[in-house]
C-alpha cells in the first residue's frame, strides 16, 4: 500500500494479511519529489497496526512523519502518520 502526501512524497510497504491480522510488514519504499526523506523506520505495531516512520527534510526544516497502515472492522486503513 502507498500513502501520496501531494506534492512533497509518496511513501508505503507490502503487508501480509490472514485472519484479520497484520502477520508482516515489509519492504518499504519512499520517493520525495521534493527534499529528502531520512531515517526510514517500518515497525509492526501490533496485530492490527504497522508503522513506516521517518523525518522529511524540506528548506531545512526537519518533519517527523510517515505512513500507518491498521485493521479497523476488518478493513485495511491506510494513512498519514
Amino acid at each position: 500500500m502507498t500513502y501520496r502526501n501531494p506534492g512533497s512524497w509518496d511513501a508505503g510497504f507490502y503487508v501480509t494479511i490472514s485472519n484479520n491480522q497484520i502477520t508482516k510488514a515489509y519492504s518499504p519504499f519512499n520517493y520525495a519529489y521534493v527534499g529528502k526523506i531520512k531515517l526510514p523506520v517500518l515497525t509492526k505495531n501490533t496485530n492490527l497496526k504497522a508503522t513506516y516512520s521517518f523525518v522529511f527534510e524540506y528548506n531545512l526544516i526537519n518533519y517527523q512523519t510517515g505512513v500507518v497502515a491498521k485493521i479497523l472492522n476488518s478493513e485495511l486503513i491506510v494513512s498519514q502518520k
